[in-house]
């Protein structure tokens, strides 16, 4: 492989993050084309040594190993572990949100979830920084959206970025991080992947995620996979709200699973009329 030996190899790859595809290698370490047969030899190698790990079915990808990881203290309660946030439906009096930790609110098409990311935004600004990456909206439509609500004109001048993917590159790993809306990819079942490189880089904070779904059915995009990592997941859809999960109950005598609110959607910012329906099963 030219000048490169394994140590190089494999000290690039201890130095990346996330997938990477031989041809990465290749092209970074300026080797040429005919070293590939060799290049696949040595990152072999370095999956024996624990440095890098094959990703399987995908012919020529690979991830480095992360062997890095946090102790959490079990032992002592800690209050302000969990991040103190109000949703609208008041859900928080059903929910405890951990910091770290990622929500995912699922809706079919023009079901409220915008108006749910500015309606946190409204509910929670003061307290802590928070940010809206938005991916659909121009600055015109966002005034037009969010001076709808009492007091827009003092929040932050960045408050909302323009963004479509790469989230984890950007986030504010302390702050309340609404991302509206994260695409589904190809492949649904990979939607665990940018899930966890979100998740990942947090620190006291939390991001809470709009995902599409499908008409008729509670799960967003993903299935399983959408709601694996998240500690709390709602759907929206035909003028109801569901809890679909809630990892850490507010109320320790009350699961949250399967309680449900009504809604009207005025203006589309505006949840007015809000009544509960009771549980439903999930």
């Amino acid at each position: 492989m030219g000048k490169k030996s394994q140590y190089d190899i494999e000290e690039w790859i201890r130095n990346t993050s996330g997938d990477f595809h031989l041809k990465d290698i290749l092209t970074q370490l300026g080797l040429d084309p005919e070293d590939y047969g060799r290049l696949r030899e040595a990152v072999s190698t370095a999956c024996k040594r624990g440095i890098a790990k094959s990703l399987g079915r995908r012919d020529g990808w690979y991830r480095a190993v992360d062997k890095e990881y946090d102790i959490l203290n079990f032992k002592g309660k800690n209050p302000s572990g969990f991040f103190d946030i109000k949703y609208p439906f008041a859900l928080e009096e059903y929910v405890k949100t951990p910091r770290r930790s990622v929500v995912v609110v699922g809706g079919s098409v023009d079901a409220g979830k915008s108006a749910f990311a500015h309606n946190l935004i409204a509910l929670n600004y003061g307290k802590y920084k928070i940010i809206l990456f938005d991916s659909e909206n121009s600055d015109a439509e966002m005034e037009e959206r969010l001076s709808k609500h009492a007091g827009y004109m003092d929040w932050a001048d960045d408050l909302v970025r323009s963004r479509s993917e790469d989230f984890e590159d950007v986030i504010d790993p302390d702050a309340l991080n609404i991302i509206d809306y994260l695409e589904a990819p190809e492949n649904l079942w990979e939607i665990r992947r940018p899930l966890r490189r979100i998740r990942d880089k947090l620190g006291q904070g939390i991001a809470v995620i709009m995902l599409q779904k499908p008409e008729g059915r509670d799960l967003p995009y993903g299935k399983d996979w959408a709601k694996q990592l998240a500690r709390v997941v709602l759907a929206m859809e035909g003028g109801v709200i569901k809890i679909l999960k809630g990892k850490s109950w507010a109320q320790k005598d009350v699961n949250p699973v399967g309680l449900r609110w009504s809604f009207k959607l005025v203006g589309g910012e505006k949840f007015v009329n809000p009544m509960p329906l009771g549980k439903e099963e999930c």
